[in-house]
């Protein structure tokens, strides 16, 4: 990556904000002039799907919208189509506001999780979180909506990082890499040097959200508030908004979502078991992770994406060969990102022997085949000790990795903020009464 040097770090993090502009070209095509009617009908019966809380100009749209498709009037539908929503153009006129003041601070660092969806089609045997079969979806809506106060917030501590290394090159005459795109450098400082760098930093008030770190020297894209997942007890790539999609007629996918949330300074991490070849929903999503990554300011080495593979999921538990194959191309897509393979392969285990002939031994031969194979990172993983799959003399290990993750505020599809404490009754986030938005039935 190449680091460019100013003189003077005075503006506000205009790259960032570029940057969020472009990404409107990484989700989709330009709207089409000409839109087909089976596209346009689509479009038009996602809208009036629609369960997030409409405006008043939301529900006279909704209204003509209802109406024209129930009298198949197609030159009114053609009229329509530039106000319908899609993910390219989502139309926020037309949607009630969140249920949040304009100082609110739970979209700061006491954030969590924004949890896109709730309970896992995996249905793996040994979860952590016992998820439900039953899958809750955040609407699109509200993903953009939640995501816009989310990247205000992120955007005052782009400020006060942008003050603190003004100060930092004013009083020592050093740079510290392209700080308008939240890029940092430290290797053209003599280390003799750093401690003053260090110094200025810890009187800053930024050094109040981001604590400084002795790694941060060696490995600046570390140098983020804390990573903000999709997930917790589900998995982000079950994610499909079928209410809201594409000028394409595709519906709303998890790359959507990926895109919405990440910023250099907080960003997402995803946790997957994958998905099936078959859901291209799915594949798409990742595929457009994967190109706002590398195409973003720290090429996604800021992000972590972590990929479990064991034989306790559904797709594993039906067809080993199979799942096999899913894995192949999940790892695939995403082996430009250098993904982090939680690999449960245990031999001691029992049940784990025809796993690792049919399915981990291929497996990490097939990795050794990608450009960037040698750099993707497995972890050999032990299931026994977690989740439903813990027996009953292993539960105080497995309720203090329960206890301890993903402290802190948690929005859920619904709208329901949760709190999660530490020591508190189950280790799981406790619902508040507090809602940031009610869906319609």
């Amino acid at each position: 990556m190449v680091h460019s040097e100013k003189s003077e770090i005075t503006r506000e993090p205009e790259a960032i904000g570029k940057r969020r502009a472009d990404i409107k070209n990484l989700l989709s095509t330009d709207t089409p002039e000409i839109l087909d009617m089976t596209t346009l009908k689509k479009i038009a019966r996602a809208f009036i799907k629609q369960k997030f809380p409409l405006s008043a100009a939301g529900l006279v749209l909704k209204e003509k919208t209802e109406q024209a498709l129930n009298e198949d009037d197609v030159q009114e539908l053609q009229l329509l189509y530039g106000s319908l929503p899609t993910v390219d153009n989502p139309h926020f006129e037309l949607f009630d506001d969140l249920a949040v003041k304009e100082d609110e601070s739970i979209f700061g660092q006491d954030l969590a999780t924004v949890q896109s969806t709730k309970g896992c089609s995996k249905q793996c045997t040994f979860c952590l979180a016992d998820a439900s079969e039953k899958l809750e979806i955040m609407p699109y809506t509200a993903v953009a909506k939640l995501a816009e106060r989310v990247q205000l917030e992120n955007k005052k501590i782009c400020s006060l990082m942008i003050d603190v290394f003004n100060k930092i090159k004013s009083e020592t005459g050093y740079s510290v890499g392209d700080v308008d795109k939240m890029c940092f450098d430290f290797n053209s400082i003599p280390e003799k040097d750093y401690q003053k760098i260090i110094d200025i930093y810890n009187k800053h008030p930024i050094s109040g959200l981001i604590p400084w770190r002795d790694d941060y020297i060696e490995y600046p894209h570390a140098f983020f508030m804390r990573r903000l997942p999709n997930f917790a007890g589900s998995d982000p790539f079950d994610y499909k908004d079928t209410s809201f999609l594409h000028n394409d007629g595709t519906p709303a996918d998890y790359g959507d979502v990926f895109i919405a949330f990440d910023h250099p300074l907080r960003p997402v991490e995803i946790n997957t078991a994958g998905w099936r070849r078959s859901n291209k929903t799915a594949q798409r999503g990742a595929e457009k992770i994967v190109k706002a990554c590398l195409e973003g300011p720290r090429e996604g080495k800021s992000n972590i994406i972590n990929i479990s593979v064991h034989r306790f999921s559904r797709s594993a538990r039906l067809d080993y060969r199979e799942y096999l194959e899913e894995m192949k191309n999940v790892i695939a897509t995403f082996s430009p990102l250098k993904p982090v393979i939680k690999l449960y392969d245990n031999p001691n285990e029992e049940g784990n022997a025809e796993f690792i002939e049919v399915v981990v031994k291929p497996l990490l031969e097939f990795i050794k085949t990608l450009p960037e194979g040698d750099k993707i990172i497995i972890w050999n993983q032990n299931v026994r000790n977690i989740g439903r799959a813990a027996k009953e003399a292993q539960k105080a290990e497995y309720d203090e990795i329960s206890d301890t993750s993903m402290l802190g505020i948690h929005i859920w599809p619904d709208g329901t903020i949760a709190n999660k404490i530490s020591g508190a009754k189950d280790s799981k986030p406790v619902a508040t009464a507090r809602r940031l938005y009610i869906l319609s039935k």
